[in-house]
């Protein structure tokens, strides 16, 4: 800012349907905020979007005191990004849900709220005590795990093909301004090098460090990386990064000398682990996981020996293995790749997958409440209250008559508990292949059901369900297994339907008797 006038900022990143008041946080974003001129949000808003979601998240932000409010997307919030949205429609998504986003984060309730909602690009602001700033905003980041606003790591946003590193492309519509044109840099995702770190390594844009360090901006902020959450002061002429103590909810205070120094801030409030309590799996050792696994299998080989074969405890055996053949392929992946990964726990994915089935609607009895069975039972064989939440959660989520009912609620499980895509995955799988043909006739002759008594009623639901499942997958390796299995599926209808036709024969040899016997 070229002048001097003192000037409060509020910098917030990664609120993922954060709500004021909500059960189990104890972190510092408490009620009542101190007011500030400016309240800068850099993205994920949202744990997946949603138009409830963006709707929540302004009427959150208008609890806040400030003049001036300024909020961009992130990867997370999916329906914000207009390409993205329709690149990767499913079959029950509103093709025009990116416009009606759109009219949410910029009509009447982000009014009311203080909201104004920029895309990329420079804008200019004055606030009524005199002070005035421009500022360069993009929700963009490198690609990281098929979500939204993203670009490829030899692809330039942010310098023209003049100003671009050799090792890239530019493809800026709305490159950074250089030095003394912007005051402000608002990112979703951080530079390469600062305030970028995590499990993989750096992960922030090497592109993104280049333009930064052309327009030398007073202060950049960004979130993305939650394990980066901290300040900067980088020293150009002396080439040094000195670490910024946070005083909130006291003024930092401090001044930047422009052209000089740049203020970086990773504000997401989010930790590692995408929850904004303490990760739960940090408290087991390892002795302790192990010994509650072994209760629980003992447990569950009883409890199932009331459910019918399709749904045994051989079930469970095979679904925790296929979820950690799951696991054990991803974290090949997770270890070969430069971006971040989803952190996952594999006691989490183990006893969520020995559990799925504890509450199963189809098996429940007078006075079971499916929503707290699975927690009751660990709390029961003494687990951590955090641990036993989030894995009957997870088992809530797994059954897929209730991702029919609602994806978005699916969606936003996913991004906050990443095992439950795995646990899901493996699931799905145990029920197509030449297991699920097996499966699929147990349940249909287990019914007291008469329209799915008889085999044809078993045989419907290849197209009613099992078909549809492949592309329900949600990790990698396990789109790839369902791929095969579903082959074996088509193969397996194919010789059914050629093998029925014969039943054709036999109705037209009744049909002739009864013919003669009535002559």
């Amino acid at each position: 800012m070229v002048n001097t006038i003192p000037t409060r900022f509020l910098i917030l990143s990664d609120t993922h349907n954060f709500e004021f008041d909500q059960p189990g946080y104890t972190g510092p974003l408490q009620s009542p905020i101190p007011a500030v001129d400016v309240l800068i949000h850099c993205g994920d808003p949202t744990m997946c979007g949603g138009l409830s979601a963006y709707k929540k998240c302004l009427r959150m932000l208008g609890s806040f005191e400030a003049e001036l409010k300024l909020v961009i997307a992130g990867n997370h919030d999916l329906s914000l990004d207009g390409m993205y949205w329709q690149n990767n429609l499913e079959e029950d998504d509103d093709p025009d849900e990116h416009q009606r986003a759109i009219d949410i984060m910029t009509g009447p309730l982000a009014k009311e709220a203080g909201v104004t909602y920029l895309e990329e690009g420079t804008h200019a602001f004055f606030l009524n005590n005199g002070a005035k700033f421009n500022i360069y905003v993009s929700a963009y980041q490198p690609e990281f795990g098929g979500w939204a606003f993203p670009y490829e790591r030899t692809e330039d946003r942010y310098n023209t093909s003049d100003q671009t590193r050799k090792e890239a492309a530019s493809i800026a519509k709305n490159p950074l301004p250089s030095f003394s044109e912007v005051d402000i840099v608002m990112t979703h995702g951080p530079p390469h090098g600062i305030l970028d770190e995590c499990d993989q390594g750096h992960a922030g844009c090497e592109n993104m460090l280049h333009a930064i360090k052309r327009a030398k901006p007073l202060m950049h902020c960004f979130g993305h990386i939650h394990e980066g959450y901290g300040a900067k002061m980088v020293k150009w002429d002396e080439d040094r990064c000195d670490e910024i103590h946070n005083d909130y909810p006291r003024a930092s205070g401090g001044s930047v000398t422009p052209g000089r120094e740049t203020l970086f801030l990773n504000a997401a409030i989010m930790d590692g682990n995408n929850t904004s309590s303490s990760p739960c799996q940090s408290i087991m050792r390892v002795a302790e996981a192990q010994e509650l696994i072994t209760k629980v299998a003992v447990y569950l080989e009883t409890y199932m020996k009331k459910y019918d074969g399709s749904h045994d405890f051989h079930h469970l055996e095979r679904v925790l293995g296929l979820s950690h053949a799951i696991y054990e392929e991803l974290k090949t992946t997770k270890s070969a790749s430069s971006v971040p990964q989803p952190a996952l726990d594999p006691t989490i994915i183990t006893l969520s997958a020995l559990l799925h089935d504890v509450g199963d609607r189809k098996y429940l009895r007078k006075g079971d409440d499916p929503s707290i069975m699975v927690r009751d039972l660990l709390l029961g064989f003494s687990a951590e209250q955090g641990l036993a939440e989030k894995v009957q959660i997870i088992c809530s989520g797994v059954s897929y008559s209730s991702e029919i009912k609602d994806r978005d609620h699916v969606r936003t499980l996913i991004a906050q508990y990443p095992e439950l895509a795995i646990v899901q995955d493996a699931d799905r799988l145990d029920a197509i292949g030449a297991v699920g043909v097996g499966r699929v006739f147990a349940y249909g002759g287990a019914l007291v059901d008469p329209n799915r008594q008889d085999m044809e009623g078993s045989i419907a639901m290849f197209e009613i369900k099992l078909f549809k499942l492949e592309g329900m997958m949600k990790t990698e390796p396990g789109r790839q297994m369902a791929k095969e299995r579903i082959a074996i599926l088509r193969t397996f209808r194919k010789w059914w339907d050629k093998e029925v036709k014969v039943a054709d024969l036999g109705a037209a040899i009744l049909s002739s008797a009864s013919q003669s016997h009535t002559e």
